[in-house]
């Protein structure tokens, strides 16, 4: 073994040995999480709870459960969160790579004349025209003595993790405008049909008003009182249809089809869906850890600490090594000979003496991000924690509303069906069916609202769990 291959040998173990040296910065641990031990409100006792993963299938619709499939499938926001997961993998292979040695081969070719008027005043000997090929491999190899190269590595470890978070909560959202549009479009759809058979009851007690005033039973002001609501429930239907096309163009767009492709498969009618089982909430830390924007957020603070890590490294020396090996000779004939053979190392250490205080400036400003990082993380729990509590609040109360309408309106209907008799029976006058009927409307109206909003509710509170994602599906990064 000659000098120069034991020196070389010598300078890659001692470089193998520096480079397992411990990463300078802080080694992260994570954000504490300051949740209560439980909810404030009420949560749901259940036997059997549905999935959280698949809550919308409660519902029983099977429209429902077509559309969010689809949506999951070919959603555009999907489709562009996927691809930055992607792009984040593909940085991660990237930094990974950085702490690899890097190897180039090479190959070139020069031909040349020299000048025989410049030889420093000796005469001119040997050829003029030169001819130079050479075939060859370069190394290069940074250690990473202070850990640079491993935090950055780490932070795009958090960024990719955090990209696949942000993925699964535009695929929590996706679920719940899905789901949320389609409650929308139900009530919508039936509070037209409730106008419309207003419309039909109102002509038809129109009718008979007119009847009864041509032949002198009633007045000329009972008429024109009748046709008046007729006219105004008229009025009501066109805003109703308006909504009605506008949540059917939403859902179009969710699902990712053309906004007016889904007409014709929701035209028509449907029940407004109401959940057949209910969700089991678990503690306030179990749905901290369930919530992907939560997570989103922790791995946020992950890549800042590793990033300030980074920025510590900038500051330590950095030691590189460089080799060079290859075949160098005027022909071709000779360029794999022995005696062609050429090589080098180059090892090289820079060391920062003065740079007017710019990478102690770039250590603050990551110790700043990474508070910011840490900050939007507890933004992001308090916001988490509020979300879940009003929702169990506001299914509580959507609950407790939709009961006491549902009985209001079975009494109110009653009243409207005695008064209209009492009216043709000459009893009572025509201002009380009015003001009956009236009522019975607005409460059918107001019924079929609490309804959706028992329905919206329910699909608010599986949002604020974290449901409409599962480990379980096939990983879109991989199939990608």
């Amino acid at each position: 073994m000659t000098r120069a291959t034991r020196a070389a040998a010598a300078t890659c173990a001692a470089a193998v040995l520096l480079s397992a040296c411990a990463a300078v910065g802080p080694d992260y641990a994570g954000p504490q999480v300051d949740a209560p031990a439980q909810w404030s409100e009420t949560a749901i006792s259940v036997a059997q709870p549905v999935a959280l993963e698949r809550w919308w299938s409660s519902f029983g619709d099977a429209q429902l459960d077509a559309l969010v499939e689809r949506g999951l499938t070919a959603n555009p926001q999907l489709e562009l969160a996927l691809a930055r997961v992607s792009e984040a993998r593909a940085v991660l292979g990237g930094s990974r790579a950085e702490l690899l040695p890097q190897v180039d081969g090479s190959t070139s070719f020069e031909r040349f004349r020299r000048s025989t008027l410049n030889q420093g005043g000796a005469p001119f000997f040997g050829q003029r025209d030169i001819s130079s090929w050479s075939v060859g491999f370069d190394a290069r190899w940074e250690l990473d003595l202070f850990g640079g190269l491993r935090r950055g590595v780490e932070a795009a470890f958090a960024d990719a993790q955090s990209l696949e978070e942000a993925r699964r909560a535009a695929a929590v959202s996706l679920v719940a405008e899905i789901a949320r549009n389609y409650v929308e479009l139900r009530v919508l759809q039936q509070r037209l049909a409730t106008a419309r058979q207003r419309i039909e009851v109102q002509d038809e007690t129109a009718q008979i008003v007119v009847l009864r005033a041509d032949a002198g039973v009633a007045s000329e002001l009972d008429s024109t009182r009748a046709r008046a609501q007729v006219a105004a429930a008229r009025a009501d239907a066109p805003a109703l249809e308006a909504q009605v096309a506008a949540r059917l163009h939403r859902l179009g767009v969710l699902v990712g089809v053309a906004p007016s492709a889904l007409k014709v498969e929701l035209g028509e009618v449907g029940a407004i869906p109401l959940a057949r089982l209910a969700l089991a909430v678990a503690q306030p830390v179990e749905v901290l850890a369930q919530r992907p924007d939560v997570r989103q957020a922790e791995r946020a603070c992950a890549a800042a600490s590793a990033r300030l890590g980074v920025a510590v490294a900038q500051r330590y020396p950095r030691v590189s090594l460089g080799a060079g090996f290859g075949w160098l000779a005027n022909e071709t004939d000779d360029l794999f000979d022995a005696a062609a053979l050429r090589g080098s190392i180059l090892p090289s250490l820079s060391l920062p003496i003065f740079d007017a205080g710019l990478r102690a400036a770039q250590v603050e400003a990551a110790t700043a991000r990474e508070e910011q990082a840490l900050a939007q993380y507890r933004v992001v729990v308090l916001g988490a924690l509020e979300e879940v509590e009003n929702s169990l609040a506001a299914l509580g109360a959507a609950s407790a509303r939709r009961a006491a309408l549902r009985e209001s309106l079975t009494e109110q209907r009653q009243a409207a069906s005695y008064a209209r008799e009492l009216y043709v029976g000459g009893v009572a006058d025509f201002l009380t069916v009015l003001d009956a009927e009236r009522e019975r409307f607005a409460l059918e109206d107001r019924y079929l609202e609490s309804e959706g909003e028992l329905a919206l509710q329910f699909v608010a509170l599986a949002k604020a769990l974290g449901g409409g994602w599962s480990d379980a599906r096939p990983s879109a990064v991989a199939a990608r």
